[in-house]
């Protein structure tokens, strides 16, 4: 897919969004080093002290509060000690480095990995604000993206970044298999030896390649088409067709749309409903980790299709009506928003609605 050229807002989000995860993916690494020197260096009594520390002395000085030689070792001999009640934590050394970070600890051995793991995490929150700031002059955001749960500042500008302008996809399906999401993928093999990754067959070879002083598609004809039955992927040697940003942010949103509550959410109660089609329909021949990825790719396919509907009404384009809707009579989900929006209506669960919720609660509770 061809890009046209981006306006300077668009630009300079893109480029916030890509600094905001470079800056991200080494925040977590900084971090992780300082959880894996806790756990190697210091272990677990010292964990359990500063939780003990926080419990009884809330506003203590970690650098001059003496620890005495008897001082219990266990959360169970603290508590019964000091009659508090200390909560069990699920990762201990995670949350001992991020009290680190915070300033509520010290360990001078690990000082300026400490910092950097701090300063790292300081930056990634300036650039958030920016994002933050600078996605409010976008309409679609605005009026639309922000009105659904699930999807930030952060999502909302990974979306708008990649995608804009919305008027280069003519239909949701040029949509969908820049972003890769289908469930199969095709490996392409034209006659000057190109490897390719499509989410389509092709007949000729879309690789851009060097002609004289200009950059032309290869054009020679396809010889080999390969189905492959997952999502596409990166493969070493190949030529990609699809964004694979795009297609990580679009999974970064469907995973948020996991963690949100199916009452109040549109896109959380429609991946509840299609990942129990999916669990009946695929009962003994499909894992339940191939069930959630399908679920999944199924709820941002159609979030995606409302997103790129809503965008071209907004902007006065034509919109068509997907092939399956519009040749095969399937049911159309419209687009609809979790707040009051001036471009959809809004969600409101119905009593059908609250029945299918709970009857899935229930049955993933064992009571079904």
């Amino acid at each position: 897919m061809g890009e046209k050229k981006m306006d300077r807002k668009t630009f300079e989000l893109r480029n916030l969004v890509e600094q905001y995860y470079d800056i991200q993916q080494n925040r977590v690494q900084a971090f992780n080093r300082v959880v894996s020197w806790i756990r190697d260096n210091l272990g677990w009594e010292a964990v359990v002290r500063m939780q003990a520390m926080k419990a009884l002395w809330p506003n203590y000085d970690p650098n001059d509060l003496p620890i005495a030689e008897d001082y219990p070792k266990t959360l169970e001999a603290i508590q019964e000690k000091y009659g508090v009640v200390i909560p069990e934590l699920k990762n201990p050394y995670a949350w001992y480095a991020e009290r680190l970070i915070k300033g509520k600890g010290h360990v001078e051995d690990i000082e300026n990995l400490v910092w950097c793991a701090g300063e790292l995490a300081k930056l990634e929150e300036r650039i958030e604000e920016r994002i933050r700031n600078l996605v409010q002059d976008f309409q679609i955001y605005t009026d639309y993206l922000s009105k659904i749960r699930g999807i930030g500042p952060v999502l909302a500008a990974g979306l708008i970044s990649w995608i804009a302008p919305i008027s280069r996809f003519k239909n949701v399906s040029k949509l969908r298999a820049y972003a890769g999401l289908t469930a199969v993928h095709y490996r392409l093999k034209c006659e000057k030896g190109h490897k390719i990754i499509a989410t389509s067959p092709r007949e000729v070879c879309p690789v851009r390649v060097k002609k004289g002083n200009k950059i032309a598609e290869c054009g020679a004809r396809i010889v080999e088409v390969k189905e492959v039955p997952h999502p596409p992927r990166r493969v070493q040697g190949y030529y990609t067709m699809i964004n694979f940003k795009l297609k990580t942010h679009f999974w970064r949103v469907g995973r948020c749309f996991e963690y949100q509550n199916p009452r109040r959410s549109y896109y959380r109660y429609m991946y509840d409903k299609i990942k129990r089609y999916y669990t009946v329909k695929y009962s003994g021949e499909l894992s339940k980790g191939h069930i959630r990825m399908r679920s999944i790719i199924w709820t941002v396919s159609m979030f995606a299709s409302h997103l790129w509907e809503v965008w071209r009404r907004l902007e006065d384009l034509p919109v068509t009506e997907p092939f399956p809707i519009e040749k095969l009579g399937h049911t159309k989900f419209i687009a609809m928003t979790d707040e009051e929006s001036p471009l959809c209506p809004k969600w409101v669960c119905s009593a059908a609605q609250q029945k299918h919720i709970e009857e899935g609660l229930a049955k993933a509770r064992g009571e079904l």
